[in-house]
């Protein structure tokens, strides 16, 4: 995923003639897989190259470490519903492993990948703590709990009496179905 400088000074960098030549040459790489994204719309230099493949996001708080949006918290049992879930990590060129980008205070490291295995981290404590307080509030805080991509656990389980419910009110459900 590229980042790419938005218009409204989000992600904070120069569009300089460095910095298109770089993008540029990205772009070109043959990388496969590759996505671009913006914080807020793309900034105007960059939109004649990149502004049919980015995809414009909204400014999120990154887990409450932003003063951006409102402050949240999560109670009760929860999980991630970000694509990647519990394994959207990051990885710094120190090669430590942190839980995920949201986590801009680096408050859950996972392991460090010059020491260790990729998959062992899921195993090891951090890990296994993190998971358990997304399911019980009372052992400690996580990051998850202040994220917009928190959402409780199980809760397909209660959107199907609500959608059951509208379906019902617009006509398109009847009581016995």
């Amino acid at each position: 995923m590229v980042h790419l400088a938005d218009g409204e000074g989000n992600f904070n960098i120069d569009v300089t003639k460095g910095y298109l030549k770089l993008l540029n040459k990205i772009k070109r790489s043959g990388i496969k897989n590759i996505a671009y994204m913006t914080m807020g719309k793309i900034h105007p230099l960059l939109k004649k190259s990149f502004g049919k493949v980015a995809e414009e996001k909204l400014m999120l708080s990154r887990a409450g470490n932003l003063e951006f949006g409102p402050k949240l918290y999560h109670h009760g049992s929860i999980m991630c519903n970000s694509p990647s879930g519990l394994k959207h990590n990051v990885l710094l060129p120190n090669g430590d492993v942190y839980l995920c980008c949201m986590d801009y205070a680096l408050t859950h490291k996972l392991g460090n990948l010059l020491t260790g295995d990729y998959e062992k981290l899921f195993k090891e404590k951090e890990f296994i703590d993190i998971k358990q307080r997304l399911k019980n509030e009372r052992l400690g805080d996580v990051i998850c709990r202040h994220c917009e991509y928190a959402v409780i656990d199980n809760y397909k389980k209660y959107l199907r009496p609500i959608k059951n419910y509208l379906l019902k009110i617009i006509g398109l459900k009847r009581e016995g179905d």
